[in-house]
């Protein structure tokens, strides 16, 4: 995951994203796991504060503004999960949109995504 920052700031260039190939769907759904319980550490926690009647009041999250790195967002692309409408949303989101950061693939012929290397 550093690698894609490190690779961004060096080219100069945030849209730059990455593909991991997987060579089984097991193995793409649990990397798909990983880095989102990766990045989940990465993100603000809310702000609960204990009043002193013992009510507690919760507020948003403080955000980081010294933090070096954005959160990735990863999207999985698997034949036999989500349907057609929702891998196409997800691909599309990977190369025009440019809010999925790193795509996880297992079995390119099956998804339609040859097309993309």
């Amino acid at each position: 995951m550093m690698d894609l920052h490190d690779f961004r700031k060096i080219q100069g260039d945030d849209t730059l994203g990455g593909m991991v190939i997987c060579e089984t769907s097991e193995q793409a759904r649990r990397l798909y796991d990983v880095f989102q319980e990766e990045w989940q550490k990465y993100q603000p926690k809310p702000i609960k504060i204990k009043l002193p009647d013992g009510s507690c009041v919760v507020g948003e999250p403080v955000a980081n503004y010294k933090s070096k790195y954005r959160p990735l967002k990863a999207g999985i692309i698997l034949h036999d999960t989500e349907d057609k409408e929702t891998r196409k949303q997800i691909v599309k989101d990977f190369k025009k949109n440019m809010t999925v950061d790193i795509l996880i693939v297992f079995n390119m012929l099956l998804t339609g995504l040859m097309h993309l290397v």
